[in-house]
């Protein structure tokens, strides 16, 4: 990898970082409602990760649609560690 790519990768990086932090709003909304759905099965900080990660793998579509898709995915992941987990 030359010099170039791994200045472009970081500034990708760089602009999903800041997408995510403007977004913190929306993630918090998503934690609020997962845990009331979801919080007898996981740990507000486990719900918390896993929202987190979703917008982060989420960065780059469209910012008006990763509200609810986040949510969607969050909601997906931990549905399933509790099928694999039963």
């Amino acid at each position: 990898m030359d010099t170039q790519d791994t200045q472009d990768s970081r500034d990708e990086h760089d602009g999903a970082r800041a997408d995510f932090e403007r977004s913190s709003g929306h993630l918090d909304d998503t934690v609020r409602r997962l845990v009331v759905e979801l919080g007898d099965r996981f740990t507000t900080t486990e719900i918390t990760t896993t929202v987190r990660q979703c917008a982060l793998d989420l960065s780059s579509v469209p910012p008006a649609d990763r509200p609810e898709l986040t949510e969607r995915c969050a909601r997906e992941r931990l549905r399933q560690a509790f099928d694999d987990g039963s």
